[in-house]
């Protein structure tokens, strides 16, 4: 069975201003249990109280240092403007994620409820559950420990079921020369049946 279920719309190319300082760059809206799915590692601030209040907001450890230097980032207020201005206050700062993994874009993370009220509710109802045609999401599910261990074995079976060996890809390409041999033989045999006079006779 299914544990958890978290969605995240990345909108890039927003406004990001910091004090006076002016950004241009995307951020992570995300559900809340996104924090329960995945094992961040927190360098300020802890995953229990991360995204608690829909004002809050994460930064990865490069984005922190970006916006605020080497000190301290919990507490510091950020305003993105995905269409309308929004503060937030930074929560907790987690290392970056390394560069394989496709959560690499996760610089700043805010809560997903709080980019509709802010930023889409102009365009689109506040209750996005209720859109079936709206496909512009990440969706990660967590599976229960069985149906993990379930899953995980029936895809291994699927990826490995077959032991690919050299003769998986030497008949394929003999059956591939033989036909275009037996093409080529055919026409040139069909060529060579026809007399030189009747050739001429249809240039």
């Amino acid at each position: 069975g299914i544990e958890e279920i978290a969605r995240i719309r990345v909108m890039d190319e927003i406004a990001i201003r910091v004090k006076q300082d002016r950004y241009i760059g995307e951020a992570s809206y995300v559900d809340t249990k996104l924090l329960e799915i995945f094992d961040f590692d927190f360098i300020e601030g802890s995953a229990d109280s991360a995204l608690k209040n829909p004002d809050n907001m994460i930064l990865s450890e490069s984005a922190a240092r970006k916006y605020f230097g080497e000190g301290p980032a919990i507490g510091k207020v950020v305003i993105l403007n995905p269409g309308v201005d929004r503060l937030y206050t930074v929560s907790a700062v987690i290392q970056d994620l390394p560069a394989n993994t496709n959560l690499a874009y996760l610089d700043i993370i805010v809560p997903l409820d709080v980019a509709y009220i802010s930023s889409v509710l102009s365009t689109q109802p506040a209750n996005v559950e209720s859109l079936w045609n709206y496909f512009s999401m990440l969706t990660y599910v967590k599976l229960v420990p069985v149906a993990s261990y379930l899953m995980n074995q029936w895809l291994t079976g699927f990826a490995f079921r077959i032991d690919l060996q050299f003769a998986h890809f030497a008949l394929p390409a003999i059956l591939a020369f033989l036909i275009a041999w037996i093409t080529v033989a055919s026409h040139s045999f069909r060529v060579a049946r026809i007399s030189p006079a009747n050739a001429l006779r249809h240039e």
